[in-house]
């Protein structure tokens, strides 16, 4: 039935289905770990997915499904040509979002005021339009044998904090993918 189905991206999505169908954007700058995080939520854990990822160029649009609950991630490219699309063009991406999920790589200190300034911009498109989604920052690539500056990251979250409005409603998560594959030298 063509009149019962809606195109978000490349995918055609029912909407009599029963399931609740929620649109989440995944934003951040190139290599802060967007892809990997989609892969982790469709349970993908074999290596060779990660060990073959390419940057992400314009989106990537993907359906998971939970029990209740049916998912459309559109994954955006992070890099500059990628990020002032999505700036430029934002209205095509924001409709319909339900949550955004913005990508911090908390090991690339040198660029946290890029990514602080391009969360920015997001915002205000999203309070442009008066749609106040809920706002997941990941701190991501927080990996179990990083030594952290504690002091750094403080400060990244105060800096974050900061910069959310008070009509979103968000979260800051610490995040991470490890393999269970390590290897130790014996002799």
């Amino acid at each position: 039935m063509l009149y019962n189905t809606i195109k978000m991206g490349s995918i055609m999505v029912n909407i009599n289905q029963k399931k609740h169908l929620k649109k989440i954007l995944i934003l951040g700058l190139d290599n802060s770990g967007k892809s990997s995080l989609v892969f982790s939520f469709q349970k993908k854990n074999n290596l060779s997915y990660y060990t073959s990822l390419e940057p992400t160029r314009g989106e990537n649009i993907s359906k998971i499904e939970d029990i209740n609950r049916e998912f459309i991630i559109w994954d955006i490219g992070g890099q500059v040509q990628h990020r002032q699309d999505f700036l430029n063009n934002s209205k095509k991406y924001i409709l319909e979002t339900s949550k955004v999920i913005f990508v911090i790589d908390v090991q690339d200190t040198e660029r946290y005021h890029v990514a602080l300034n391009y969360l920015h911009e997001i915002l205000d498109k999203f309070k442009k339009e008066k749609i106040f989604v809920k706002i997941s920052v990941f701190l991501h690539k927080f990996d179990s044998d990083l030594i952290v500056d504690e002091d750094g990251v403080n400060g990244l979250i105060k800096k974050i904090r900061a910069e959310i409005p008070v009509e979103f409603n968000y979260d800051i998560v610490k995040s991470s993918i490890e393999t269970i594959y390590r290897k130790t030298t014996i002799i």
